[in-house]
């Protein structure tokens, strides 16, 4: 869908229909706008960023990745950003593609066994290869953040915390750690350069949560949980109710957690391979 109608829409004229999503800092609705029949997706921030740099920069960053996804005609991996703004309030927002989906968190419970979970892991890391290649690094993936609709397409979302060609956004180049700390790296824990291993190790928690029934690391506190990252052994992967795992899962999945990133990269191409194989 083409969103060009909607560069330098009115905030005022928006209607929202529906809140799809909301979190610490911004909402999601559905919305609608003179402009257009097409209903689209505002995301907005709930606070204005006079005071919250780190905030906008979230924003701007989603927008940044958004343009160079299309720079590089990979443009269908991600909900397509047609305009980013500021309201008469200073809050920041953003007018996006709306893509009819569930998360893969909601699905988790409907993905039993390895048969449709297979197709959807292809699809993921098809698509986490193809940013890698652009020089991005989603830097916040988790089962939320990945989109799927009924014909089994995928779309990552949420590229605030991104980095592009190893850069955070200059608003967020800071001592402070950035991501979802149930699925943060060791490096995004100690405030280090991520890398493309850092999403490998995200893929490697989402898989542990979908075997187990939960993720690995959950402290009392959030810094307690970013030191087991960086320092607790890995949890055994005890399977649940999942059935028919390829045995070589019980392999890769704790090698895309380890401290060590080649071994994560290395353990990323073990995975497309399992997903790709033919038999």
């Amino acid at each position: 869908m083409s969103l060009d109608h909607l560069k330098h829409a009115q905030p005022a004229e928006i209607q929202m229909i529906t809140r799809i999503a909301s979190g610490g800092t911004s909402e999601v609705w559905l919305a609608t706008h003179p402009k257009t029949s097409t209903p689209f997706v505002l995301k907005y921030a709930t606070s204005p960023a006079n005071h919250n740099p780190y905030l906008a920069g979230m924003f701007e960053r989603e927008f940044e990745v958004s343009r160079l996804l299309k720079t590089h005609h990979i443009d269908d991996i991600s909900p397509a950003i047609a305009h980013f703004d500021f309201d008469e309030d200073n809050h920041p927002y953003l007018l996006m593609e709306y893509f009819p989906s569930q998360s893969l968190a909601s699905l988790f419970s409907e993905l039993t066994s390895w048969n449709p979970m297979r197709p959807i892991l292809r699809h993921l890391l098809k698509t986490c290869a193809r940013i890698h290649a652009a020089g991005i690094v989603h830097g916040d993936l988790k089962p939320t953040n990945i989109l799927i609709d009924n014909a089994g397409n995928l779309r990552l979302i949420d590229f605030s915390l991104s980095t592009i060609h190893g850069a955070l956004h200059p608003n967020h180049d800071g001592p402070f750690a950035l991501g979802t700390p149930w699925y943060m790296s060791p490096e995004q824990a100690m405030h280090t350069r991520m890398s493309c291993a850092t999403d490998a190790y995200a893929l490697g928690i989402i898989l542990f949560e979908w075997i187990t029934g939960h993720v690995p690391y959950q402290g009392k506190t959030i810094e307690e949980t970013l030191n087991m990252h960086c320092q607790a052994p890995i949890p055994p992967l005890v399977r649940t109710s999942i059935s028919d795992l390829p045995r070589d899962l019980y392999t890769i999945v704790p090698k895309l957690m380890d401290r060590n990133t080649d071994t994560r990269n290395d353990a990323f191409r073990a995975l497309y391979a399992l997903v790709t194989q033919t038999s």
